[in-house]
C-alpha cells in the first residue's frame, strides 16, 4: 500500500490527528486572511499618499484640484496656494474665464440663485424668479428664507421686481417669466 494513502487514512481514524490537521488549515487560512488585509490597507496608504501628494503641500504652498464650470468644456484646474490661503498660480484653463473662476471661488465664492414664488390669481401656483446678479454664497440660505416668504398676485411680467434689495445686498429677485389671470 502507498505509504501516503496509509498516513491519510491514520489521519481520518486518529481523532487527534485530524484535529492537528484543520487547526494547520485554519492557520494557513489565517495567514493568507492576513496577507490580504496587509495588502489592502497598502493600497490605502498609497491612495492616501497619491492624494497628499495632489492636494499636498509644497514648499508651504497647497495645490488643489477643481473641476470649472463657468462653460461646457468643464476645464480640469490646478490651484496653487501660498501659505496665507492667498491664490498664486491656476493652470489647465483653456481661457481666461477659468482662471477668474478659480481665483473667485477660492476666494469670495458667488452664486446665481433661481427659485419660485407663491403667486395667486395666476395661470400656475408658483411663478419662477431669479437674482438679478450673484450673491456670496454664504448668504443663498437668507435669501432663500426671504423668498419662502413672499406671496405675488398675477399678472407679473418678465423682469418685474418681486423683491427689491433682498437681504440688503443690493440685488433684486426678479420675476424670470410673465404670468397672467
Amino acid at each position: 500500500m502507498n505509504p501516503e494513502i496509509v498516513i491519510e487514512i491514520e489521519k481520518e481514524m486518529n481523532p487527534e490527528i485530524k484535529k492537528e490537521v484543520e487547526m494547520e488549515k485554519k492557520k494557513e487560512i489565517k495567514k493568507e486572511i492576513k496577507k490580504e488585509i496587509k495588502e489592502e490597507i497598502k493600497e490605502e496608504i498609497k491612495t492616501e499618499i497619491k492624494t497628499e501628494i495632489k492636494t499636498g503641500t509644497n514648499a508651504g504652498n497647497k495645490t488643489i484640484q477643481m473641476a470649472c464650470i463657468t462653460c461646457p468644456m468643464s476645464c480640469h484646474l490646478t490651484v496653487t496656494l501660498d501659505a496665507e490661503g492667498a491664490v498664486c498660480s491656476v493652470s489647465g484653463n483653456t481661457c481666461k474665464r477659468g482662471e477668474n473662476y478659480a481665483r473667485n471661488e477660492l476666494t469670495h465664492p458667488m452664486r446665481m440663485l433661481t427659485s419660485t414664488v407663491k403667486i395667486e390669481n395666476g395661470m400656475y401656483r408658483r411663478l419662477p424668479v431669479i437674482l438679478s446678479e450673484q450673491i456670496p454664497k454664504e448668504r443663498l440660505f437668507d435669501v432663500m428664507r426671504e423668498i419662502s416668504h413672499v406671496s405675488v398676485c398675477a399678472p407679473i411680467q418678465i423682469n418685474d421686481i418681486i423683491i427689491e434689495n433682498v437681504c440688503g445686498l443690493g440685488v433684486n429677485v426678479i420675476a424670470s417669466r410673465s404670468m397672467s389671470l
